[in-house]
């Protein structure tokens, strides 16, 4: 395999590991949210600022990449 296709191979990998980290990290933030406050409307908020959060992070990684 030539070096251009095994770097391809890694930056892919590193993606969906990003990726597959990323959601185990907010749906982990996210229940625990859940289970330790109670249903307010700032709850609501905070599910609603940490999916946007979520969505920054992958933002970033589209337009800069990775570490």
């Amino acid at each position: 395999m030539n070096i251009e296709k095994e770097a391809e191979k890694y930056r892919l990998e590193q993606r969906k590991k990003f990726a597959k980290e990323l959601n185990l990290a907010f749906k982990g933030t996210e229940q625990f949210l859940i289970q330790n406050l109670h249903n307010t409307d700032e709850l609501e908020r905070s599910l609603c600022r940490l999916e946007e959060a979520k969505h920054w992070a992958v933002a970033c990684k589209e337009r800069h990449g990775l570490r």
